[in-house]
C-alpha cells in the first residue's frame, strides 16, 4: 500500500511555491495608507526584489509563524492551518470533507485522519477501520519530502523561487486589513504582500491557476510546545 498522505510532496512543493498569481487587495489597493514619501522611498531604495528579500530575512529571524489559507491540491481544494517553528510544524489540512491533524517533528510525521482517508489511500477496509482517528507515523520515505518543509525552506523559496520566476522591480504602496503593506508582483503573475511598517514580514501570498491559492502568514515569531503524539501506530510496520 502506497500512502500517498495528502500527496505530500505535491504539497510541499505547492507550499514552497505558493508565492504566485492574481490577486486583489482586501481593500481594493486604494494605497492611500501609505505616505507618498514612503512610496517614494521604495520607488527609490526599496525595490521589489529588495523587499521580498528583506521578507526572506525577517522570516527566517522570527524562525515561527503560522500560515493559514486555502490552496488546490490533489484531489481538489483543501483548507490549511500549519503552525511552522524552525523545522517543525504542527496543523491541519481539510479536504474531501475529511480533516487530517498533522505533526511534523524532528524529521518524523505523525498523521490523525478519518477511516476514508485512509480508504482513499488504498488501505483495506480492516486497516481503514484501525487507522480512522488514530494517530499514525508514515513511513519515512513518504514523509521525508513533507519534513523538509521549514522556515528556512520557505525563506529560501521567497529568496530564489523554484519556478524560476523574476521579481518586478516596483514596489506598490496600498494596504492589507487597513495595515500599509507592499505590494510585489513576479514575471508569473504572484503577488507577495509585505508589512510596509515595522519588520517586513510576509502577510500574504497568492498563486492562481491549477494549483491556486491564498496563504496568509501571522504570529511570527511565536513559539509554543511541538510534542509527538503519546501514543501512535507506525505505518510501515502495517504495511508489510
Amino acid at each position: 500500500m502506497r500512502i500517498r498522505a495528502l500527496a505530500l510532496a505535491g504539497l510541499t512543493a505547492l507550499l514552497l511555491t505558493a508565492c504566485g498569481g492574481d490577486s486583489d487587495s482586501s481593500d481594493g489597493g486604494s494605497g492611500g495608507s501609505v505616505s507618498d514619501v514612503a512610496a517614494s522611498q521604495a520607488a527609490a531604495d526599496r525595490s521589489g526584489p529588495q523587499i521580498v528579500g528583506a521578507a526572506a530575512d525577517a522570516l527566517e529571524q522570527a524562525d515561527a509563524f503560522r500560515m493559514q489559507g486555502s490552496m488546490v491540491i490533489e484531489p481538489g481544494p483543501a483548507e490549511v492551518d500549519l503552525h511552522v517553528q524552525g523545522s517543525d510544524l504542527v496543523g491541519s489540512f481539510v479536504f474531501g470533507g475529511q480533516t487530517v491533524r498533522i505533526i511534523a517533528l524532528d524529521g518524523a510525521v505523525y498523521m490523525q485522519a478519518p477511516a476514508s482517508f485512509w480508504t482513499d489511500q488504498g488501505a483495506p477496509a480492516a486497516m481503514a477501520s484501525r487507522l480512522g482517528g488514530t494517530w499514525v507515523m508514515s513511513p519515512a520515505e513518504e514523509g521525508s519530502e513533507f519534513a523538509e518543509f521549514s522556515v528556512a525552506s520557505v525563506a529560501e523559496e521567497l529568496r530564489s523561487p523554484s519556478d524560476g520566476a523574476t521579481v518586478a522591480e516596483e514596489a506598490v504602496a496600498t494596504s492589507l486589513d487597513g495595515l500599509p503593506v507592499w505590494e510585489i508582483r513576479d514575471s508569473v503573475g504572484s503577488v507577495m504582500h509585505v508589512a510596509a511598517e515595522g519588520e517586513p514580514y510576509p502577510l500574504q501570498i497568492t498563486k492562481t491557476g491549477a494549483e491556486a491559492g491564498v496563504m496568509r502568514l501571522s504570529e511570527f515569531g511565536t513559539v509554543a510546545p511541538i510534542e509527538p503524539p503519546a501514543d501512535f501506530l507506525d505505518l510501515s510496520d502495517l504495511a508489510g
